[in-house]
């Protein structure tokens, strides 16, 4: 399972702990965000919180762990620098709390400043039990396993694994691929094969690659915007210059939610949209920026 898998099965099971994502943190500090998420009201303060914390965790007997996963994913991830040494300071007081974040390798030196003050684990999902994981993915998509052991880096992802699976049970196949697995071949046919089912859906003309161009042009819209993230009515607006709605059942919008491209998240009472698996994001820009060459919305440092 993936890092949120792994946060939010713990947190299900321990009544001391609690989980914040970091979507959800933009501009107010991290303490003010708790808050309201936790549907406190806006009046309670900083010791409010955190005193609510220890509490429960001394009412419970254990040590409470506040989980702020996928950090990179905030608004203004480079916030984390500053926010986080002050959240630490914070909880110094209280020995019963503990502080768990989540952040993904490539954007560690971005969003903290030295991890020498960190206990640091790196989650490789199915890392080393690559080739069970396989087996079991195959048994549950009733798809014949490979004889060997898949040596693709990326095999080691869930949500990768699904997709490959999913790829071979849309094509009429059941076995598992012999050659080589990458990314590029992956995403593509993902994508192609869902073209094919939502355009079946949607009555649309399956040649005309609709949602390869909605892909594209969602994620071409993140790049420009530096988000990853948009609002559900920009979402809506970029499906209507590809194809004027209709109704919502048949709408490319809902399909691809259905089809698990994008996911929708609430905030503050507004609803956004983003791709499901943020590798497939990173893939779609990367053929933004190299189709493109979109060099003036990229900076020095970038």
């Amino acid at each position: 399972i993936g890092k949120t898998h792994c946060l939010t099965d713990y947190v299900c099971n321990d009544s001391s702990a609690f989980i914040f994502f970091g979507e959800d943190f933009s501009t107010d500090e991290p303490w003010k965000t708790m808050i309201n998420k936790l549907g406190f009201p806006s009046t309670y303060s900083k010791e409010q919180l955190f005193n609510f914390f220890s509490s429960t965790a001394s009412s419970n007997g254990s040590v409470g762990i506040i989980f702020i996963d996928a950090i990179n994913e905030s608004k203004n991830f480079e916030q984390w620098n500053k926010w986080l040494p002050v959240l630490l300071s914070d909880l110094e007081p209280y020995e019963n709390l503990k502080l768990c974040i989540s952040c993904r390798d490539t954007y560690v030196n971005d969003v903290i400043d030295g991890l020498d003050n960190w206990l640091e684990y790196t989650h490789n999902g199915f890392l080393g039990i690559e080739y069970i994981a396989v087996k079991k993915f195959c048994k549950f998509y009733k798809i014949t396993p490979p004889l060997y052991p898949c040596f693709s880096a990326d095999i080691c992802n869930p949500l990768f694994l699904q997709m490959i699976c999913e790829n071979i049970k849309s094509e009429g196949s059941n076995e598992f691929p012999r050659e080589q697995i990458g990314i590029k071949g992956i995403f593509e046919k993902n994508i192609e094969l869902k073209n094919i089912k939502i355009s079946k859906i949607c009555d649309i003309d399956a040649e005309d690659n609709i949602i390869q161009r909605f892909v594209t042009n969602v994620a071409e819209y993140m790049l420009v915007h530096k988000t990853r993230k948009i609002s559900y009515d920009v979402f809506k607006s970029i499906s209507n210059q590809i194809i004027p709605y209709t109704s919502f059942s048949k709408s490319i919008t809902n399909q691809c939610e259905r089809e698990n491209i994008f996911t929708k998240i609430k905030k503050d009472g507004k609803i956004f949209i983003r791709f499901t698996y943020e590798r497939f994001c990173d893939f779609y820009i990367a053929k933004n920026v190299l189709k493109y060459n979109i060099k003036k919305y990229l900076t020095n440092d970038e």
